[in-house]
C-alpha cells in the first residue's frame, strides 16, 4: 500500500512554503538593518517568532482541508439532516453504544486562529441541569470529519443537539450506529509496549476489570535526564539506562494496582526499547539494547511476581519474543487482546508488538478472536486528540481506505478519568519537565489564541490522554491479519 498521499503532497508544499517565509523573513530584517531601522529589526524579529509560535508551530503534517477517509461498520447507516442544530435520531438507535456521524466540517475566518469545536448534548443546550461535551478540531480544517454521539445517547433519546464555533457544519450528515463487544465480565489482556502504554489508551478500560498487563520493553533508552544520578559510575550513559528502564520495569507492575490490578496479573518482558523492529527482521538473533550493554531481558523482570520458565529461543530475539507471548495467552485464556493499532501507530516497538501478538496468537492453542486497537501516537499528528484535557475524543486524522471496523468510545466517569490522572502522575518517564522554549510557547498561545494550558502537567500525555473518554478499534482475527500485513 501506498501511504498517505495527501499528506506526502502537503508536506512537501508546506516546506516549500516554509523556505520561502524564512527567505523573506531574512530578507526584510537585513533590509531594515542595512537601513539603520534598529528597533524596526528587532520589533519584526518578534513579529516573527509570535507568527510562527502561534500560528505555525502545531505538529499537524498533513493538509487540514482533506477528507478523513474512516470506513466504519455499523448496524444502522441512516442519512440525517441537521437542521438548527438538531439531529432526529432514527428508531432502535437506543440500543447503540457506538454512534459517529459523519459530517463536512469547514473553519470560518477565526477557525485560523482559534481552535474549532462542536458542543454535542442530548437536550438543548439552555436546558436546566443538563450537560454537553466539546469535541475539538484542527484549525483551517474544511472536509469529512466524524463526531463521536456514542454518550450523548440514551435510553429515551430522539434527538441530539449541536452547536459549533469557529467552524461551520454540514447540513447533510450521516449517522453510523452499531454495538462495540462487550466488555464486562470478559478476561482482558492488554499488551503495553512501554510501561505508560497500558495507562495512556486503556487505564479506563482495564480499571476495575479482570485484566491482565503485559509490558513488552523496558524503556530504557534516551535516558539523559538521569545522568545526574549516576554521577561516577563507569560508565555514566549505561548506568543512566539501566536505572531508567529499572524504574520504567517498576511502573509497569506497581501502577495497575491503583487501576485494581493485582501483581501477578501484571508481567514485564524486559525487552528493549526501539529494538523489536530489528528482531523482527532477523528472528533468530540476539539484539541487544542500544543502551544498556545488556542481552538478556532477564535483568529488567526482577519485579515480576510470577517468574517464568526462560525461553529455548536465543535471548532478546525475536523467537524468544513470540514465545513469551505465546505462554501468557496461554496462561491468562483472554477473551479479548488490547494491543496498539498497527498501521495507525507510526512507532516502531508498537508496532511491532502488535505483530509479535498476532504471530504468537496463531500458534497458541487458545486464542481469541476479538481485539480492541489503540493508538498513543498518530502518523499524522502528535496534537491528537486536539483540544484540552477532559473533553472528548473523536476519531484520529486518517487519509488510508481500509476495510470497515467497528468503534469503541468507552465513557469514563469523572472518578475513572481522576484515576487515570494520578496513574499517569505516577509514570517516571511523564515527569520530566519541559524546556523553556516550549513552556513560552504555551503560555504565548494561551494568551493570544486562548488555549488553554495544560493544568495536569507539562507532557502533553496529561491534556491528550485525560479525556472523557477512550477509543478503541474492534477487529477479529482476518481483519488483524490484514493490518499486519501492511507491516
Amino acid at each position: 500500500m501506498i501511504r498517505h498521499k495527501p499528506t506526502s503532497a502537503f508536506n512537501k508544499k508546506r516546506k516549500r512554503f516554509n523556505q520561502a517565509k524564512a527567505v523573506i523573513a531574512v530578507a526584510i530584517f537585513v533590509a531594515l538593518l542595512l537601513s539603520a531601522h534598529y528597533v524596526a529589526a528587532g520589533a519584526f524579529l518578534v513579529l516573527v517568532y509570535l507568527s510562527h509560535e502561534l500560528l505555525w508551530s502545531d505538529h499537524v503534517f498533513y493538509d487540514p482541508r482533506a477528507d478523513y477517509e474512516h470506513q466504519l461498520l455499523a448496524d444502522q447507516v441512516v442519512k440525517v439532516t441537521i437542521q438548527n442544530g438538531v439531529i432526529t435520531l432514527p428508531d432502535d438507535v437506543a440500543q447503540c453504544n457506538s454512534c459517529f456521524l459523519q459530517v463536512g466540517l469547514k473553519a470560518d475566518w477565526l477557525g485560523f486562529f482559534f481552535d474549532p469545536f462542536v458542543a454535542v448534548a442530548p437536550a438543548p443546550f439552555d436546558a436546566p441541569g443538563k450537560l454537553h461535551q466539546r469535541q475539538y478540531f484542527e484549525r483551517r480544517l474544511s472536509g469529512r470529519r466524524y463526531l463521536n454521539l456514542s454518550h450523548a445517547i440514551g435510553p429515551d433519546s430522539r434527538q441530539v443537539h449541536l452547536s459549533s464555533r469557529y467552524c461551520r457544519l454540514a447540513a447533510d450528515a450521516v449517522l453510523y450506529c452499531g454495538r462495540a463487544v462487550a466488555i464486562e465480565d470478559q478476561k482482558i489482556l492488554v499488551i503495553s509496549p512501554h510501561a505508560d502504554d497500558a495507562e495512556l489508551a486503556a487505564f479506563g478500560l482495564y480499571r476495575q476489570r479482570n485484566s491482565f498487563i503485559l509490558t513488552i520493553t523496558a524503556g530504557e533508552t534516551d535516558a539523559d535526564y538521569y545522568l545526574p544520578l549516576v554521577r561516577g559510575a563507569s560508565d555514566d550513559n549505561v548506568a543512566a539506562a539501566r536505572i531508567k528502564g529499572r524504574l520504567r520495569a517498576w511502573d509497569s507492575i506497581a501502577i495497575p494496582l491503583w487501576g485494581g490490578v493485582p501483581q501477578h496479573q501484571t508481567h514485564q518482558l524486559g525487552y528493549f526499547c526501539l529494538t523489536l523492529q530489528q528482531m523482527s527482521q532477523q528472528p533468530d538473533s540476539t539484539i541487544p539494547s542500544h543502551a544498556a550493554d545488556l542481552t538478556q531481558p532477564e535483568y529488567f523482570r526482577g519485579f515480576n511476581a510470577l517468574q517464568t520458565t526462560p525461553s529455548r529461543y536465543p535471548p532478546s530475539s525475536w523467537r524468544a519474543l513470540v514465545d513469551d507471548i505465546g505462554r501468557m495467552i496461554e496462561q491468562v485464556k483472554p477473551d479479548i487482546i488490547v494491543m496498539p493499532h498497527p498501521a495507525l501507530d507510526p512507532h516502531s516497538d508498537h508496532r511491532y508488538a502488535s505483530k509479535a501478538v498476532f504471530e504468537a496468537c496463531a500458534l497458541a492453542p487458545v486464542a481469541p478472536d476479538t481485539f480492541l486497537l489503540y493508538a498513543n501516537h498518530y502518523y499524522h499528528t502528535d496534537r491528537f486528540p486536539f483540544g484540552p484535557a477532559n473533553t472528548l475524543a473523536t476519531l484520529p486524522p486518517d487519509f488510508d481506505k481500509r476495510p470497515p471496523v467497528r468503534i469503541m468510545s468507552l465513557p469514563l466517569t469523572v472518578e475513572a478519568q481522576q484515576d487515570k490522572l494520578m496513574a499517569l502522575f505516577m509514570q517516571h518517564d511523564l515527569l520530566i519537565p519541559f524546556k523553556l522554549k516550549k513552556k513560552l510557547r504555551y503560555l504565548l498561545q494561551a494568551w493570544f489564541i486562548k488555549r488553554p494550558r495544560n493544568r495536569y502537567g507539562d507532557d502533553e500525555y496529561f491534556r491528550k490522554a485525560i479525556r472523557a473518554n477512550e477509543i478503541f478499534y474492534q477487529v477479529d482475527r482476518a481483519q488483524l491479519a490484514n493490518l499486519v500485513a501492511e507491516l
